[in-house]
């Protein structure tokens, strides 16, 4: 099983291909690391989805005339997020 700082570490992962690749397998294999792939279309069981949710209606009526104000928008939601903010 994988560790980081003597901690065991676990990735949950959806079902898209890029997670599957050659590429992926041989590190998965390297690490000794074991991956946990979602249901399919079990979006709703992964609490990150709810974030994401959050995120693109905070999002989706903003125009942001560079990178650093949505950068600045992105880190903000994030801090408030983790503060204990509803997501649902």
């Amino acid at each position: 099983c994988f560790h980081f700082e003597n901690k065991k570490i676990a990735i949950l992962l959806d079902n898209l291909p890029a997670h599957k690749t050659d590429q992926v397998k041989k590190i998965v294999a390297e690490t000794k690391m074991k991956l946990i792939f979602n249901l399919t279309h079990g979006s709703r069981l992964n609490p990150i989805e709810y974030f994401f949710g959050y995120l693109k209606d905070k999002l989706k009526h903003k125009t942001y005339r560079n990178f650093k104000q949505l950068h600045k928008l992105l880190r903000s939601e994030e801090r408030r997020v983790g503060k204990g903010v509803d997501l649902g």
